[in-house]
């Protein structure tokens, strides 16, 4: 540890909600997190702190001795000033003990869920002797971001999230902009309950993690993936049983995962790609985001009608919802949202996403709804891994 020269501040917070499938959510990311800090520690020349309200994560870092800055006081919760605060707090009191601490990363407690010790200890050796750079996972809405050096976050006047992070410390803090290698492990985080099925059904979690993921999305004898997965089934149904399917892609999606689709998958592809970056770019917060895709669904009689539209020349349908959501300006909770990704329509209270929902439910081409990991990484789940499962 003395000639550690990066910090790693890892993130994870926010209301704790006493709802069916965002209290789920919540539960399965506090332990992720948990789990994310046990790799961490195993890497070598590393500070670990760790910034969150959770009584659970809290009561581990108490337990390991990691270095905890306890965020349930802080109202309103700012990421810049945490963030701030937590360099802040690395550098005033280590600076006599610790003169080698450089650089620093900062995560979300689910940013990373398939990285193990040697991914964590490759982002972490990347920083070294690549002075005033910042690195990003992400080109356009990062959520794990390293820099060097790491005063260099107080030259940040305004960020709201770490999706624009990376972009501030180029622009405001004058860093050289670097890109992670474009590695599954580095780029699925999971953010919505259809990311964490996806991953639950193809990876090789800590049998304790999944074991917990079934019981908490379990409740009242009812699967609470029920819905979503039949409608991922007939999607790889129709994969395995038409010789060249069509795919409706709808949202963030990135040219990298066009180019995997063309190149890996015997698909036809129509993709609807728009507002990439407008959670990085503030867009969303400004009220800028306007969507082609939504516009064109209020001009038809129904939501139904637009499915069904869309259907008529699709085999299946795959929406990332918060363009739509964004674009429509909807205040929606993690509930509602949550809910709309597993195709509960009626446990959502915004009536307009749950018409939206009612309607891809029922729609005759299977359709899936959830967030940018869906139209991303997802669709390496979905149609490569799933697919070729299928096939054997």
């Amino acid at each position: 540890m003395s000639q550690a020269q990066s910090a790693v501040i890892v993130m994870e917070g926010g209301d704790t909600p006493h709802t069916n499938i965002a209290g789920a959510m919540r539960a399965w990311r506090n332990q992720l997190t948990i789990e994310t800090i046990r790799q961490l520690q195993q890497c070598d020349g590393i500070w670990i702190v760790v910034c969150s309200n959770q009584p659970l994560i809290r009561s581990y870092c108490q337990q390991e001795q990691i270095l905890l800055l306890d965020t349930s006081s802080i109202s309103p919760f700012s990421f810049l000033k945490t963030l701030q605060a937590a360099c802040t707090y690395l550098i005033d009191q280590h600076v006599t003990i610790q003169p080698s601490l450089r650089n620093a990363i900062v995560l979300g407690g689910a940013s990373l869920p398939l990285a193990k010790t040697a991914d964590f200890q490759c982002l972490i050796d990347s920083l070294q002797n690549r002075p005033r750079t910042v690195w990003a996972n992400n080109p356009v809405s990062p959520d794990v971001v390293g820099w060097t050096p790491i005063d260099a976050i107080h030259q940040i006047k305004h960020v709201k999230t770490d999706n624009g992070l990376a972009a501030a410390l180029r622009d405001q803090a004058c860093l050289i902009y670097q890109l992670w290698p474009d590695r599954l492990q580095f780029r699925f985080d999971i953010d919505t309950p259809i990311d964490l099925w996806m991953a639950l059904r193809n990876l090789n979690f800590e049998p304790s993690l999944s074991k917990l993921a079934q019981g908490t999305f379990t409740q009242e004898n009812e699967d609470l993936f029920a819905r979503a997965e039949m409608n991922i089934q007939g999607l790889l149904c129709r994969m395995k049983e038409k010789q060249l399917p069509a795919i409706t892609l709808i949202g963030r999606i990135s040219p990298q995962i066009v180019q995997f689709l063309n190149q890996e998958i015997k698909v036809r592809v129509r993709c609807f790609s728009e507002e990439r970056g407008m959670k990085g770019l503030g867009r969303d917060e400004q009220d800028l985001v306007w969507s082609l895709v939504a516009d064109w669904f209020e001009r038809f009689p129904s939501y139904e009608d637009a499915f069904q539209q869309l259907a008529k020349e699709s085999d299946a349908i795959i929406m990332d919802t918060r363009v739509w959501m964004a674009h429509h300006r909807l205040v929606l909770s993690d509930e509602d949202r949550f809910a709309s990704d597993l195709l509960w329509d009626e446990r959502i209270a915004d009536s307009r996403l749950r018409r939206l929902t009612n309607a891809a439910r029922f729609c005759k081409a299977p359709v899936l709804l959830g967030g940018h990991g869906l139209v991303n990484q997802g669709i390496h789940f979905l149609l490569k891994v799933r697919v070729q499962k299928v096939v054997k």
